[in-house]
């Protein structure tokens, strides 16, 4: 969303796939061409980790309440036809 026209405005990034947390971090550091590693903090980890970033208390058990959602495969929608990014040249393509 580099240039006007997006405020306020909701897109719903999907693709083809589901994909983990690690696959995420797998294809994105095949994008950057150097590894990419997704820790699996615990919640009281991720707790510090935001408290250390001043991030507002309410924040942490939201954060946590959504990515659960997520590891527990409660939301898991994709759709072949939304927009996605990829590497161009291979799976991955903009």
């Amino acid at each position: 969303m580099t240039n006007s026209g997006h405020s306020k405005k909701e897109y719903e990034l999907t693709g083809p796939e589901l994909l983990s947390h690690f696959d995420a971090a797998k294809i994105i550091g095949e994008v950057l061409g150097k590894p990419v590693h997704y820790p699996n903090p615990t919640e009281d980890e991720f707790t510090n980790a935001l408290k250390a970033a001043n991030v507002p208390e309410f924040v942490a058990p939201a954060m946590i309440g959504i990515y659960s959602l997520i590891k527990n495969n409660v939301v898991n929608y994709c759709h072949p036809t939304k927009f996605q990014f990829r590497q161009k040249g291979s799976k991955i393509e903009f």
